[in-house]
């Protein structure tokens, strides 16, 4: 898994916050589904200039 290191502590968010986010989204407590997965997916592509990812396009 990228960002995960051998040895020393290790931010939890690389395990749980992803998983975190999509249950909140699931059961109403945080932003709506389409929100959430765009954040996971289309924001982070364009922020990293990666345009072949991330998208469903027709």
């Amino acid at each position: 898994m990228l960002g995960v290191e051998d040895v020393g502590l290790q931010n939890l968010a690389v395990h749980y916050g992803l998983p975190k986010c999509l249950h909140l989204s699931l059961n109403g407590k945080g932003d709506n589904m389409h929100n959430t997965v765009r954040k996971m997916t289309g924001v982070v592509a364009d922020r990293f200039s990666i345009s072949d990812r991330a998208y469903i396009i027709e």
